[in-house]
């Protein structure tokens, strides 16, 4: 892709209720000391500062596709725009206004935003008085275009489901090799479809810190984020590697996205002079609302057999969810050791529904041999039953006997305990041919590391 842009920016400064003594020169120098008395008394009122930067943008440029496109690709959906939204016309570029000492107290509030409006927009607000809390909201929005000149002829029945034109389907399987040229160019070629795969991110977080007293602090934390839109997939009909080594079948598909990550903490922290320690909650949640995608084998429409499926099928990422406990301490052994640990339990689980082994209805030897494999009942369960537990644990100690040599002993143990137990399938691998038994197998490990290190600073 080549381009040129041309930025038009004007930025604009806008001082807020700032403090007449700052706007202009004392024009009598004679004036008596009562006047500079009344200078620490301003700071105690409500003030406020800031700056507001806009403009108008212009980009423009050529784009250059593939010389079998019977389009010019735009340059506002091409690479250009990969991670960003910029647009012609008016845009804020960044803006942030502070208030200090509302109602002559110690509050303060705060706005920032950048790029507003558009799809690379964030903002970022905070109310909170210094030296007690802080209130805190964030939103950000970040796109992702994959191309602006994909073509497909699949359309969407419903979400996930992807429908290929039925004639073209007949076309196609009854078709000699000769004849696929001129079936392409006249059949397949006008009814392409174009549009532009891409998803966008949108995450808000909202968090609250208070300190109880100088030594007790507490915070909390929301963080949910969304995904939206659909992205490219390659999907086979066959055994791997791929469908042309198998003589199997083999589309491009938009994957629909839809789903939420959800993150919260709530913890506290105490300290004195020589001794520190933690606590928190942490909870992760992942939600998915499509839970598989289904389309048509565009190269055959009837006749289904073990090799030749007339539709596919796949799931797409489970529901599951992480929950921790977090403790941490550090203490001073004597003068000279320093003691620092933390210690860290989780418990992850994934339960979502299984879908059946396949979408074709010509392989029956599924589950105990004579079961079709489009059906539920020859799952040996109904969900995976999930349950994995870890436990992550650090220990330091760091000693300074010496003026200028530092020592330090590291031990660190992880253990992934898997619980999630052991099935036998009969997985129908791209919906062709008999299938044979196989087991997951949960995995687990133990790591311990220990480490010593010195540093000598002789400078």
């Amino acid at each position: 892709m080549n381009r040129w842009c041309r930025f038009l920016t004007l930025a604009v400064f806008l001082p807020l209720a700032l403090p007449t003594a700052a706007l202009a020169q004392d024009k009598d120098k004679d004036k008596d000391a009562t006047q500079t008395h009344e200078k620490p008394q301003a700071q105690d009122k409500q003030t406020g500062h800031g700056y507001v930067d806009f403009g108008v943008r212009f980009a423009t440029g050529d784009v250059y596709g593939r010389p079998d496109l019977p389009f010019a690709p735009a340059l506002k959906s091409s690479k250009f725009n990969e991670y960003r939204d910029v647009r012609d016309g008016f845009f804020l570029r960044r803006a942030d206004v502070r208030f200090d000492n509302l109602l002559g107290t110690r509050s303060y509030i705060s706005f920032q935003a950048s790029k507003a409006v558009y799809r690379d927009q964030s903002y970022l607000s905070s109310f909170g008085e210094y030296g007690k809390f802080i209130l805190q909201f964030r939103y950000d929005e970040i796109p992702h275009i994959y191309s602006n000149t994909t073509a497909t002829l699949f359309t969407q029945s419903s979400r996930g489901t992807y429908v290929f034109p039925a004639l073209i389907r007949q076309a196609l399987q009854a078709a000699a090799s000769t004849d696929l040229p001129s079936i392409i160019s006249t059949q397949v070629v006008p009814q392409l479809g174009s549009f532009a795969p891409a998803i966008i991110r949108r995450g808000a977080t909202g968090s609250f810190q208070y300190n109880l007293t100088p030594n007790w602090n507490v915070d909390a934390q929301y963080f949910r984020e969304s995904q939206r839109g659909d992205r490219p997939i390659g999907t086979i009909m066959n055994t791997s590697p791929s469908a042309s080594a198998t003589s199997g079948f083999g589309a491009e598909l938009p994957e629909p996205i839809r789903y939420y990550n959800n993150l919260v903490r709530v913890g506290f922290d105490y300290g004195r002079n020589s001794w520190a320690l933690g606590a928190a909650y942490i909870g992760s949640f992942f939600q998915n609302d499509i839970h598989q995608m289904t389309w048509d084998n565009p190269f055959r429409a009837t006749g289904a057999t073990a090799t030749t499926p007339l539709t596919g099928r796949m799931a797409l990422y489970p529901d599951n969810n992480a929950n921790y406990l977090s403790f941490a301490g550090a203490t001073d052994l004597t003068k000279y050791f320093r003691f620092m640990a933390s210690v860290t339990p989780g418990w992850l689980r994934q339960n979502a529904a299984f879908v059946p082994y396949s979408t074709n209805t010509a392989v029956n030897t599924c589950g105990d041999g004579t079961q079709a494999c489009t059906s539920l009942a020859a799952l040996p369960e109904s969900s995976l039953h999930g349950d994995v537990q870890t436990l992550a644990m650090n220990y330091t100690i760091v000693s300074q006997i010496w003026k200028n040599v530092e020592l330090e002993a590291d031990y660190r143990h992880y253990d992934y305990n898997n619980n999630t137990p052991v099935l036998t399938f009969t997985p129908v691998q791209g919906d062709v041919n008999s299938p044979s038994d196989q087991e997951n197998t949960p995995f687990g490990f133990n790591r311990k590391n220990l480490e010593l290190s010195g540093v000598w600073y002789f400078t």
